[in-house]
């Protein structure tokens, strides 16, 4: 298997563990990090998109001893690499352009915490493109609404725009966590009978 395979594994548990990182550091160190593992997901997500437009073909890895859908599995291929060179490159783009905001609007002491939830939410972000299975989609998509909630209540101590807004993006979080629940299980039940 080729090392550039592994790069899927490698942008999804980034992320997290520069997040948990991000809450032993000060507010200025854990910024950095943030960015420092964005820019890097953009290029792992860059050389993966390169890849598999090279080869024209998708790959699937599977995480453990049981294929899906009993056991999880990452799928890559062009479209997923694109889709999280999009994602990584925006979010970079809107930590780097958005850190005064970010000092304004989140409590002094509530920055790591941020950071750390924009870390796991793209991570979840990512394992949302690159999963080949109903089960992990479901848990991410559960870590997508818990670090959103997480991150509009930091936002609601101080700043009123900032919470309405960050308030106005949990609804469809959750609307999409209650339809995709019983789907789950209905295809669960079609694939696994």
């Amino acid at each position: 298997m080729p090392f550039v395979q592994n790069f899927p594994f490698f942008s999804i548990f980034l992320p997290i563990l520069s997040g948990i990182a991000c809450m032993l550091l000060d507010k200025r160190m854990s910024k950095w990090l943030t960015l420092g593992s964005l820019s890097a997901l953009a290029l792992l997500s860059a050389a993966l998109l390169a890849y598999t437009a090279q080869n024209g073909e998708s790959f699937t890895y599977p995480m453990g001893h049981f294929p899906a859908p009993f056991g999880n599995e990452i799928r890559a291929g062009a479209l997923e690499a694109f889709f999280a060179l999009i994602f990584s490159s925006v979010c970079l783009l809107s930590v780097a352009g958005g850190s005064e905001d970010v000092a304004s609007d989140v409590p002094e002491g509530k920055i790591n915490y941020y950071y750390l939830m924009q870390n796991m939410m793209l991570g979840a972000m990512l394992a949302m493109i690159y999963t080949n299975d109903l089960f992990t989609a479901y848990v991410f998509i559960e870590i997508i609404t818990i670090s959103a909630c997480f991150t509009a209540s930091v936002a609601v101590i101080t700043a009123k725009p900032a919470a309405s807004a960050a308030l106005a993006a949990l609804p469809p979080g959750s609307s999409a966590t209650i339809t995709f629940a019983p789907l789950s299980r209905r295809f669960s039940a079609c694939a696994c009978p």
